[in-house]
């Protein structure tokens, strides 16, 4: 199976992405963790979080958060903890936030026909934390293109939430269904096309709640089981420079080449 492209690039995309770090730390004996979780407030200094397990994260350098304000419904935070205060029959775990982002959502509304909603491809997509918070929610890292200000940054248009929207589209055909893996696909919409020509840096990036209810209620029905595996495959630019023409031409977009195999079914049972 292909490594996913961010399995191991947390600390490299923190930077490009700007996680927001606040922490000062040579503790030791301590162990670290990295996951999707839910926001429970978003208001800076009171953050709480519940992870896929049903654990409530509490940070306890709330201080240090006091001015950082990310509301998203799910966040990716790394931190620290100390095994020692995970106490029996208790869901509470005291750790040391160290970074945060925000989760975009996919829009749930306005998309249509996806395929006919997309105009844009992307640069690469892949894992930065264990994708699942349960058998309905992924989380993907996806990077795609943008234009830059003088100082190689993104440019300000680019950070506006719907300046980039990306959609899970299942097919529902025979094309979905891949010996007992479920194929599906990221697609990716931009609001302003007419910027695509400016577009020629690879900086920008998402990472992205997808729902999978409907495509996995359809392939249940399908083939009575879960899938083994999710493959999932997006487009990527058609020429490999702007000098051949616009790169972010849609109609010369092409699949990409190894697509993410994702495992799925060993880590949920199926409902009876």
């Amino acid at each position: 199976m292909k490594k996913m492209k961010f399995a191991v690039l947390f600390a490299a995309v923190t930077a490009m992405m700007g996680f927001t770090s606040c922490l000062d730390s040579d503790t030791t004996n301590v162990q670290s963790g990295m996951e999707y979780v839910k926001n429970n407030t978003g208001m800076g200094g009171y953050y709480r979080f519940t992870n896929a397990t049903g654990y409530e994260l509490v940070p306890n350098n709330q201080s240090q958060w006091a001015q950082t304000s990310v509301s998203t419904p799910y966040v990716i935070i790394s931190y620290q903890y100390s095994p020692d205060s995970i106490k029996e029959n208790s869901r509470h775990l005291p750790i040391t936030l160290q970074g945060m982002a925000p989760v975009k959502d996919e829009p749930t509304t306005g998309i249509g026909d996806v395929t006919e909603w997309a105009n844009a491809p992307i640069y690469a997509a892949g894992l930065a934390a264990f994708p699942y918070f349960d058998k309905d929610n992924l989380f993907l890292g996806v990077q795609y293109y943008v234009k830059t200000a003088s100082d190689g940054t993104a440019d300000s248009s680019e950070k506006n939430d719907a300046a980039h929207q990306f959609a899970l589209y299942c097919s529902k055909t025979e094309d979905a269904i891949q010996g007992n893996n479920l194929v599906l696909y990221i697609r990716h919409r931009v609001a302003d096309t007419s910027v695509n020509a400016d577009r020629k840096s690879s900086a920008g990036f998402d990472y992205v709640h997808f729902r999978l209810t409907d495509a996995i209620s359809w392939y249940k029905n399908e083939k009575e089981s879960l899938p083994e595996n999710l493959i999932v495959k997006y487009e990527v630019p058609g020429t490999a420079s702007s000098s051949a023409g616009d790169m972010l031409d849609y109609e010369k977009a092409k699949e990409v080449s190894t697509p993410l195999s994702i495992p799925y079914g060993q880590y949920f049972k199926e409902d009876k």
